[in-house]
């Protein structure tokens, strides 16, 4: 998927997620791991492995959506920071406007009419920051 060269999602974090049933859009924070391919790669921060950048993955137009975890019930991990994440994104695939997302989220198949990916702009709050 073209929205994707210069990113690697195994090495992004899911921050959160939300679907909305009123608008047919589920919606997942990241904070995404960015290579010099992507347009808004940046040198990483001193300790960072990569250019890390907070981005939202969103699903537009959702017809049907199976295997999505309430996120809840899901315990994620603490971070030294004392930031929460739910790991990473293990295999996302894009079949005939049918999308397969896997992570600690669950086993998800989405029915959408639209991926859209947007990265933050470079003076968003960073991860350890708490707003």
């Amino acid at each position: 998927m073209p929205e994707f060269v210069g990113v690697d999602l195994e090495d992004s974090w899911v921050l959160g997620w939300s679907y909305d049933a009123a608008s047919n859009r589920l919606a997942i924070e990241l904070d995404a791991s960015l290579w010099p391919a992507h347009a808004a790669y940046s040198a990483p921060l001193a300790g960072e492995y990569t250019c890390y950048r907070r981005a939202l993955l969103s699903f537009e137009g959702v017809s049907a959506l199976e295997g999505l975890r309430e996120k809840a019930g899901v315990p994620g991990h603490l971070d030294p920071d004392g930031s929460r994440d739910f790991d990473c994104i293990d295999a996302l695939d894009h079949v005939d406007g049918v999308f397969r997302l896997v992570g600690e989220m669950g086993n998800v198949t989405i029915c959408a009419a639209a991926l859209d990916f947007r990265v933050a702009v470079k003076d968003a709050a960073p991860r350890d920051d708490p707003r």
